[in-house]
């Protein structure tokens, strides 16, 4: 159930409207999944509860992953060499900004 579930979201997080195999691979998944799921509850294996219970804590670890978070720690990606270029220019362009904003209030408070 669980790995089905996985499976699923998975192939859906990769889902590309461009991409019709990565479309049909989610519609397999989740076909695979819901029978799966319906069988379980219906031969008494699970509960309703407990489906939503397994999904709920499936959903909370793919989201923490998403986000870089293991173990309860936040994992930074690294930059690549246009990302890097792309902070600093946006950190000089803050430092600009400060400092036209100090020139000017010292003008204003020699008048």
């Amino acid at each position: 159930m669980k790995e089905g579930y996985e499976d699923y979201k998975q192939k859906q997080q990769k889902e590309s409207v461009q991409n019709v195999d990565s479309i049909l691979d989610r519609v397999t998944a989740e076909e695979k999944y819901y029978s799966t799921k319906t069988q379980a509850i219906k031969n008494g294996w699970m509960t309703k509860e407990e489906v939503v219970k397994l999904e709920q804590q499936i959903d909370s670890t793919m989201t923490k992953n998403e986000k870089g978070i293991i173990n309860g720690q936040v994992q930074e990606q690294s930059l690549t060499f246009q990302e890097r270029v792309e902070v600093g220019n946006h950190m000089q362009f803050q430092k600009r900004t400060g400092t036209v904003k100090k020139k000017k209030e010292e003008q204003e408070l020699e008048r």
